[in-house]
């Protein structure tokens, strides 16, 4: 229930705060993680560990605590799709481009880049980041596993390579000299109005 909704200043509870006026409505919810317990003073969670969660709804609602307002709420349930039900009625061109983008854009690419810039800052080579990542590999996975991951990576990274510049040729480039000779086709005009004036 709203009632029991608190106001918080980071991880700590603000005194004598006024309760969640939901009157004109509530349009976001967010979630955080956070290492703090909630509380009036700044106190440290125990077992807390840092990194990426993910909360998973099944579905939401609307509820209320005045019996006289379940006549508004209705009786009807809105059934939620199923992931298999959602995949079918994607459009074909999101289906075809959603594993180009993951390829493209995510969290382990964001992850081994974010690595290899702090390793570049101190002082590794390229060849030197590459060792220590497959060393680290085969003492976490062993040697077969790790020769077979770094193929894995050296294959993901060449396609990517592929679509990366497939895509500047076919679609950035071309945009970019139409956009040039629109300038240089309307850039007389403006100039001859400029004058005029």
């Amino acid at each position: 229930p709203f009632d029991s909704f608190v106001q918080v200043r980071g991880p700590r509870l603000v005194d004598g705060a006024p309760k969640l006026n939901v009157t004109a409505g509530l349009y976001q919810v967010g979630v955080a993680l956070s290492k703090f317990q909630i509380a009036s003073t700044t106190k440290e969670l125990e077992d807390f560990r840092a990194g990426y969660f993910e909360l998973q709804l099944k579905e939401i609602g609307v509820y209320t605590s005045s019996p006289s307002d379940t006549a508004l709420l209705g009786s009807e349930t809105v059934q939620t799709l199923t992931k298999e039900e959602v995949e079918k009625r994607k459009p074909v061109l999101l289906k075809i481009l959603f594993p180009v983008s993951k390829l493209l854009f995510n969290e382990k690419l964001r992850r081994r880049k974010s690595a290899d810039k702090i390793l570049r800052e101190r002082g590794y080579s390229r060849w030197q980041i590459a060792k220590y990542s497959f060393t680290n590999r085969v003492v976490r996975r062993g040697l077969l596993r790790a020769i077979l991951q770094t193929c894995g990576m050296f294959f993901q990274d060449s396609v990517r390579l592929v679509l990366g510049w497939s895509l500047r040729l076919v679609l950035f480039y071309p945009l970019v000299f139409i956009l040039r000779i629109f300038k240089l086709v309307t850039s007389p005009f403006k100039k001859k109005t400029m004058t005029e004036k």
